[in-house]
């Protein structure tokens, strides 16, 4: 039942859309199919991430606790709910870059605030991460933590994209800020030395030489 509505999904998505064909104006029409399919994408790739690498982990890690003291025994019922709960979160989370650009797009949440939170990107993502998934020793955790930030990333390229005068992505990425602050600061103390050796110099004598 469950595989059924899954498969069914894209011919509701479709049917969905040719209902209101007539209703939407012309110039909505590509906007609404193009965010419909790349949102449908993205909740399979969300829902694939699950599948092929949360899952295997989660039962990992269900079908080793404990071991020793008591046999797993893995309920139908149970192992359906985990299933589900994970598919539609994950796919819902995946759809962050696709969320980010359309409000980016409305001038809702521009770049540069978008930017501005940053710095509560991680832990956000490791409480979300840790709020749906079973895992004690912090490994399925940091497997959905890590996705969380790519995505947020993504999200930040996307919006940047669609409003360029808002700032510019890879200049304002922290990595390229430290190397600047760096790099700035190795060529103050270069001159601070070239300023000390001319200031030697003229001292003794030497400075037609400089």
């Amino acid at each position: 039942m469950k595989g059924g509505q899954f498969l069914a999904f894209p011919v509701l998505v479709v049917g969905v859309l040719s209902m209101l064909r007539p209703l939407v104006p012309r110039r909505f029409w590509l906007f609404l199919t193009t965010y419909t399919a790349f949102s449908v994408g993205m909740f399979l790739l969300g829902a694939s991430f699950v599948f092929w690498v949360m899952m295997p982990v989660s039962l990992s890690f269900l079908l080793t606790f404990g071991e020793g003291v008591a046999v797993p025994v893995i309920l139908l019922t149970e192992y359906m709910a985990l299933l589900l709960s994970l598919l539609f979160w994950i796919g819902v989370a995946f759809e962050l870059p696709i969320a980010m650009q359309i409000l980016a797009r409305f001038k809702v949440l521009s770049y540069s605030r978008a930017r501005a939170l940053r710095k509560w990107a991680i832990p956000a993502s490791f409480i979300f991460a840790a709020l749906i998934t079973p895992s004690l020793d912090g490994t399925l955790t940091f497997l959905v933590a890590i996705p969380m930030l790519l995505l947020y990333e993504a999200g930040l390229i996307a919006s940047w994209l669609t409003r360029r005068e808002d700032g510019n992505y890879f200049a304002d990425l922290p990595m390229v800020q430290v190397a600047r602050d760096l790099l700035a600061w190795i060529v103050r103390r270069i001159v601070r030395s070239f300023e000390k050796a001319e200031r030697g110099l003229v001292r003794h004598g030497l400075g037609w030489w400089w």
